[in-house]
């Protein structure tokens, strides 16, 4: 006798909700970065990423989740809440469903933990997350999905504290006098750092000594840049490590012991899956035809954003790491419709991180418009290996890509 069948429906949340690392799965999904995920013993806490009714962002420890239980039971921590559950749960709230999913709810659940667990999205989802594509909507551009985390603007922050720091960029200097030799010698060696472009992008050196207030935490002694929302809104301070050169190659020598060095740090709390460097800046408006003919750079970090743009008059978009969120992702795609006509073009740094990072990118950018890579280190005979958007200036890079950037230069 034969075994029943099972149907095409079926999906054994049960046995997914038991793998080691569901519960970091579920939650990187849902936009919430790797350095925002604490992991202590058994438990996983994480800010709140569910669709809850909250007015706020919360804390970034208050959801713990017990990543050794099978079911992944969790509860919020948060002020005034209650809720708790399972791995199912937990997913349910974060699409903006009930605790206890039934029915249509369920079946929208399963097909989402589905996609979350095999990276497939299913032929026949039950509950569709975004609405069919309409005549006004450009085929290939990215639908609506879930609403991402949010990330409030400083200044109006509910937290007194955290809106005192809104202006931050007042303290910031660009003066070398007044940095450590790493810190300065960091400056000099970027060209473009010039006081004007300092006062543009609101960015420069945070002394340990912020006037006696200690103003900037953990950004004290770094190299500090604002990072803004699609309003211009500062939303976040990002700190780079000016010594983080030395350090790293203190780590590889050292066969890689401990604990891999972090080259920008970034506050607690802060759901930097959601946002994209420079993305203030990316309007039609601003952008003009500049970027019909490359397509959209989407590059790493802040300097490399900042570089392109005043050395070459290039505007882009930073991922501030070296691997897309879905949210960014779909950031990106959206952005490429409006200012280059649905063209991406990945211009991660050229190394072997980078190159992982733009394989996985040019895959989920491919399902959402065109996608093109300006170099790897496998191409153009390596010729760029080694090489960051940040260190490009008119004179270097060699010329295929001088020519490739300078389409939209000469075009500005």
């Amino acid at each position: 006798m034969h075994p029943p069948r099972k149907n095409s429906d079926y999906f054994d949340v049960d046995k997914v909700a038991a793998q080691s690392d569901a519960a970091q799965r579920v939650a990187r999904y849902f936009g919430v970065s790797e350095d925002d995920m604490h992991l202590k013993g058994k438990e996983l806490r994480t800010c709140c990423f569910l669709q809850c009714g909250k007015k706020s962002p919360t804390g970034d420890r208050v959801l713990a989740i017990q990543v050794a239980h099978a079911a992944k039971i969790w509860k919020c921590h948060s002020y005034g809440c209650d809720k708790q559950g399972n791995l199912v749960s937990l997913v349910s709230l974060a699409m903006g469903h009930s605790v206890r999913p039934r029915g249509e709810e369920f079946k929208a659940v399963r097909d989402k933990m589905r996609e979350i667990f095999s990276g497939e999205a299913p032929d026949n989802p039950s509950v569709p997350d975004s609405p069919a594509p309409t005549a006004e909507t450009q085929e290939g551009e990215p639908k609506p999905e879930s609403t991402p985390p949010m990330n409030v603007p400083l200044a109006e922050h509910p937290n007194e504290r955290v809106r005192g720091i809104a202006d931050l960029y007042e303290k910031l200097t660009l003066d070398v006098s007044q940095m450590p030799p790493h810190a300065s010698r960091y400056v000099r060696e970027r060209k473009f750092l010039t006081p004007e472009v300092a006062e543009k992008w609101q960015i420069g050196y945070l002394p340990r000594d912020t006037g006696g207030d200690k103003a900037g935490g953990t950004m004290r002694g770094k190299f500090v840049v604002p990072i803004k929302n699609r309003d211009g809104q500062i939303v976040a301070y990002a700190g780079r490590d000016t010594d983080w050169e030395r350090k790293h190659q203190a780590w590889i020598a050292g066969n890689r012991q401990g604990k891999k060095p972090a080259k920008w740090t970034f506050p607690s709390g802060f759901h930097r899956g959601v946002e994209l460097f420079g993305q203030e800046r990316l309007t039609a408006e601003a952008v003009g035809i500049k970027l019909k003919a490359i397509g959209l750079p989407v590059v790493e970090g802040p300097m490399d954003v900042i570089n392109l743009a005043e050395t070459l008059n290039v505007p882009s978009a930073g991922i501030l790491s070296n691997n897309a969120t879905k949210h960014q992702t779909q950031a990106i795609a959206r952005l490429a419709h409006e200012v280059a006509v649905g063209l991406a073009t990945i211009l991660l740094d050229c190394d072997e991180e980078g190159d992982r990072g733009a394989d996985g990118l040019t895959v989920e950018l491919a399902k959402l418009c065109r996608v093109q890579r300006a170099w790897a280190m496998d191409m153009h005979d390596g010729q760029f290996a080694g090489i960051q958007p940040e260190n490009l200036t008119i004179d270097t890079g060699g010329k295929f890509l001088r020519d490739f950037l300078a389409r939209s230069v000469e075009t500005a």
